[in-house]
């Protein structure tokens, strides 16, 4: 299981190398991730996922090198090192990311987690991971969630985080708002602005009726008056009865 506390090494960097612990001596498929050299087992690959379960079970040609093999890693391109880490750690773990505790993973790592998981058809990973997500409602956790949304293109996950983060009134960091976008942030402005004009109604509303409470003759005396007369020292009737 994913430990957030562990400080993971880089593979983002430096030259193509075999993964620290997911080189496995015994493993069958080889693939490189960013700089990482990854040598696991098909049979746990192909378990979970169908889209590379369908990529092996194409014949290859006997006069090619074969793809997959120490001589030809497969590259994956685009995909994240410390993505696959994590998945690979899990599945190597028999903690595929099912019901496991919310905690086991911090938001980022839920996302790249995600990533990997809706490209190449992992469908069980990926509810276990919408679910996960679904349990986290702080800002952080709803700004995730519409960041999923986006990776699995799910409007229902979209609407109701948007609506739920809108209602939550955030002071969104810039980080923050960079991850939920412009059309994201156009509905939540737009909210605000209604609530804004409502504001306004209500006190033009409210300093009408003091406008038309104050500066009246007073109804016991000749005197201009407010809530009590200056000239009489006597009181008016309620703002409410005008």
């Amino acid at each position: 299981m994913a430990d957030p506390t562990v400080i993971m090494e880089d593979y983002s960097t430096g030259v193509p190398r075999r993964h620290h612990s997911l080189y496995l001596e015994d493993g069958t498929f080889v693939m490189q991730v960013e700089n990482a050299i990854f040598k696991v087992h098909r049979f746990f690959l192909a378990k979970y996922s169908s889209a590379l379960k369908d990529m092996f079970n194409v014949p290859q040609g006997l006069n090619i090198m074969r793809e997959g093999s120490e001589e030809n890693p497969v590259l994956l391109n685009g995909d994240s090192a410390t993505g696959w880490e994590l998945l690979l750690g899990d599945i190597y773990s028999h903690h595929p990311i099912i019901d496991v505790p919310r905690s086991s993973y911090t938001g980022d790592q839920l996302l790249l987690l995600l990533q990997i998981a809706h490209k190449y058809c992992m469908d069980t990973v990926e509810v276990g991971i919408l679910k996960l997500l679904e349990l986290d409602s702080t800002t952080d956790g709803l700004i995730n969630r519409i960041v999923a949304s986006r990776i699995v293109g799910s409007e229902s996950i979209y609407d109701r985080a948007l609506k739920k983060l809108i209602s939550s009134k955030p002071m969104l960091t810039e980080t923050q708002v960079r991850q939920i976008g412009i059309e994201a942030l156009y509905p939540m402005f737009t909210e605000l602005h209604l609530e804004f004009n409502k504001t306004k109604v209500a006190q033009a509303e409210a300093e009408n009726k003091v406008n038309q409470f104050n500066n009246m003759k007073c109804r016991h005396c000749p005197a201009v008056s407010n809530w009590k007369c200056g000239a009489c020292s006597r009181h008016q009737k309620s703002i409410w009865e005008y």
